[in-house]
């Protein structure tokens, strides 16, 4: 996976949940925050990754590694 999905969750981002599978950031064993700053748990990030691109679901932004 690449490091370029990955940002430190802040204080703030307490009370969000997956964008994929709505599951709440407490229960979310690896979260990872996207470039556009949606939350996305690791297995659902896994699931959606393609080859070189990384399209979030939430809004559309790719990201290209």
């Amino acid at each position: 996976m690449a490091d370029s999905c990955e940002e430190t969750l802040s204080p703030g981002d307490a009370q969000k949940r997956c964008t994929y599978c709505f599951q709440e950031l407490k229960e979310m064993t690896d979260p990872r925050k996207l470039p556009c700053s949606h939350i996305v748990c690791f297995t659902c990030l896994e699931n959606d990754w393609k080859l070189y691109e990384l399209q979030c679901r939430a809004c559309g932004y790719v990201d290209m590694v």
